[in-house]
């Protein structure tokens, strides 16, 4: 399960505050410029990866810092995720296979 959150730079400190939650902070978490996905307004994209109580912790805790993204753009925006997370890994495999 997933859910891709939009973060804006003012709140940047959150972002510290997931990875130190004691739950949220065993999931996996991606940030990536928002710029670089095609956004027009600065800040982070925010990807966070695991259970489902991990999830509802989040929106809890920070969902008023962060906008998370409806469905549809959150399914595009994993998808290029995972294309560069896969593409990532076979260049690690390519330089020490």
């Amino acid at each position: 399960m997933f859910a891709i959150y939009f973060l804006k730079p003012e709140n940047r400190s959150t972002l510290d505050a997931l990875k130190n939650d004691d739950l949220i902070g065993r999931q996996s978490i991606v940030t990536k410029d928002a710029a670089s996905l095609d956004f027009k307004e600065p800040g982070l994209i925010v990807m966070v990866e695991g259970s489902r109580e991990a999830i509802d912790a989040v929106d809890a805790k920070f969902g008023s810092l962060m906008e998370k993204l409806k469905k549809d753009r959150s399914d595009h925006l994993y998808a290029i995720l995972k294309d560069e997370e896969k593409k990532a890994d076979e260049g690690m495999g390519f330089l020490f296979g």
